[in-house]
């Protein structure tokens, strides 16, 4: 029987690819027949199990690294020994430079005015809760959903201020449950409302579908959230992590037409961003952790490499984006983050600082690591009543503010 032509050399080919590029190639195929009619979410989990494996391979050196950095070398002297981490002393640390970042800022009059009518509240009552769940905000079958906190004495129509808080999960995952909760705890018994989001992810969801899903949610929030007490001309976002990277591009492209198919003329400005340990620079390979970062960001991420859509990856790049009509920027992150390293958050903040107009404050936390927030009641606390100062002062503030770096760094 004569073979097609072509055939055999294909076939070769793909054979070479499983050999050569087992994950990837098994990622590939799970994305796409998960695409198939009636049983294709029987494969999506595939893709999922095969995304995590890869991000687990980009991770893992720094987690190695991290766990043999406190060994003795014993062919040293003890002074060359790495001190041993003081927990105690580094959580006094970083409240302090929270505190620092954000302590001479003053509250608006309208924030005075709301914090002088809210109640006293006794200390052990929880007085936050969810006042919607699980809403679907997006036109899409089987959507990104989100949830509404606020305090138990939100009405309809008091207009209180925003936070839309976007969770992290290294752009694979976008599940709200487990993230933010001292945040929107603390700012929904501070007269805020607040929402957070699921969002699609990748593999399955290739980016840009994080950012324009988090765009979505604002032009939710524009038409809804009158209903629960929120002003929807007053929004703030924060996130942490892949959510850090998503809010403070939320920040940066305001109504940003590749962002918003179907929904161009919605107005997604937002009066403040908060970044947690996010990653904002998505072109550099200067080192070798941005360089295994870009690999698992084209391949997974995006699924188009850098040099075959340039343009996306700097409309992706908040650090790159950065400009004089940015909006006001809190940027916290730790310096002993072991999964985004703190130069990240470092660097931004100071691009920032050279070109914005409006307020730039960045808290660099000494011992901290990377989603502390969800590990640390300490530290996510002290975050939680920084970002509530840092709000409370630029949420309709239009009057720039000097850089203030604190913790590790020096001021700038």
């Amino acid at each position: 029987m004569t073979r097609p032509s072509g055939l055999l050399p294909g076939a070769l080919h793909a054979a070479a690819s499983v050999v050569t590029h087992p994950t990837r190639t098994l990622l590939d195929l799970s994305v796409a027949t998960s695409r198939l009619p009636v049983v294709g979410p029987v494969f999506k989990p595939l893709g999922s199990l095969t995304a995590i494996t890869l991000f687990a391979a980009r991770v893992a050196p720094e987690y190695i690294s991290d766990m043999r950095a406190p060994h003795v070398d014993l062919r040293r002297p003890p002074a060359a020994e790495k001190p041993k981490p003081d927990k105690v002393r580094d959580r006094a640390l970083s409240e302090l430079a929270l505190q620092r970042a954000v302590g001479d800022l003053e509250p608006t009059p309208e924030a005075a005015a709301r914090a002088a009518e809210r109640p006293v509240r006794c200390r052990n009552r929880r007085t936050a809760r969810a006042v919607l769940r699980n809403e679907p905000y997006t036109d899409l079958p089987r959507g990104p959903r989100l949830d509404v906190w606020a305090d138990e004495s939100a009405r309809a129509g008091e207009r209180r201020p925003v936070l839309l808080f976007i969770p992290g999960g290294g752009w694979i995952f976008g599940m709200r449950q487990g993230q933010g909760g001292a945040l929107l705890k603390h700012l929904s018994e501070a007269g805020w409302v607040c929402v957070t989001i699921d969002y699609r992810s990748a593999p399955h969801d290739r980016w840009p579908a994080h950012i324009i899903d988090a765009k979505r949610a604002v032009a939710w929030i524009r038409e809804n959230i009158a209903e629960y007490g929120g002003d929807p001309e007053s929004v703030a976002v924060a996130g942490g992590s892949a959510g850090g990277h998503i809010a403070s591009l939320l920040g940066l492209t305001p109504n940003n037409p590749r962002f918003q198919p179907g929904f161009e003329d919605v107005d997604t400005t937002v009066r403040a961003v908060v970044g947690l340990y996010g990653r904002y620079d998505w072109e550099s390979r200067d080192t070798l952790e941005r360089k295994r970062l870009m690999g698992f960001i084209e391949h997974v991420v995006v699924g188009t490499a850098l040099e075959d859509d340039p343009q996306l990856y700097r409309d992706s790049s908040p650090i790159h984006l950065a400009a004089a009509d940015a909006p006001p920027f809190l940027v916290v992150h730790g310096d002993s983050d072991s999964i985004i390293p703190v130069e990240q958050g470092r660097d931004f903040a100071v691009r920032l600082a050279e070109v914005s107009d409006q307020v730039v404050r960045y808290a660099e936390l000494p011992g901290a690591g990377h989603a502390y927030d969800v590990l640390d009641a300490e530290r996510a606390r002290a975050t939680a009543r920084a970002v509530e100062q840092f709000l409370a002062a630029v949420q309709t503030s239009a009057t720039a503010v000097p850089l203030t770096v604190v913790g590790g760094a020096s001021a700038v």
